[in-house]
């Protein structure tokens, strides 16, 4: 069990900035089960002083650092429909730590104008790859661009 917990509710047609139902801001130990998050929204506010605000996380906006190892989020048999960002993270957006996703979590039709429809993060562990690593990759799993139609495509 989860210091805190969030059990059998529903959000509903609600309009935040960040977050359109929940702002998570280090939760400590927080459990989401049975909920029902819907027609959520995060809109962009732009103003003379912050030229951006808000538009993050449909649904929920959960934000971690990386020292607070008792930061966490556990979701399990909840849905995620019909949320939508301005900017990142129609359902869900995290920077940190990642929720842990338990049985049943479903997510439909959720959307973002700049990425992530359902869920989306900043980039974790960024490193150089060369380009013979990253041909090697892309033909282990099978993908179209072979590296003669690489070539071809950048000549």
């Amino acid at each position: 069990m989860g210091k805190y917990s969030i059990t059998d509710s529903r959000f509903d047609t609600i309009t935040g900035l960040l977050g359109g139902a929940l702002y998570l801001d280090h939760p400590q130990l927080l459990k989401i089960s049975g909920c029902t998050f819907n027609n959520l929204r995060a809109l962009n506010v732009t103003n003379q002083t912050d030229l951006v605000s808000g538009g993050i996380g449909g649904a929920i906006f959960y934000i971690c650092s990386a020292d607070d190892d008792n930061c966490r989020l556990e979701i399990s048999n909840t849905n995620f429909t019909r949320n939508f960002a301005q900017i990142r993270g129609g359902a869900i957006h995290f920077n940190y730590y990642e929720p842990v996703f338990g049985r049943d979590v479903y997510f439909d039709k959720n959307k973002a104008c700049w990425y992530g429809d359902s869920i989306s993060s900043y980039s974790q562990q960024l490193m150089v790859v060369t380009f013979g690593d990253y041909m090697d990759m892309i033909n282990k799993i099978n993908f179209p661009m072979t590296a003669k139609k690489f070539d071809a495509y950048i000549s």
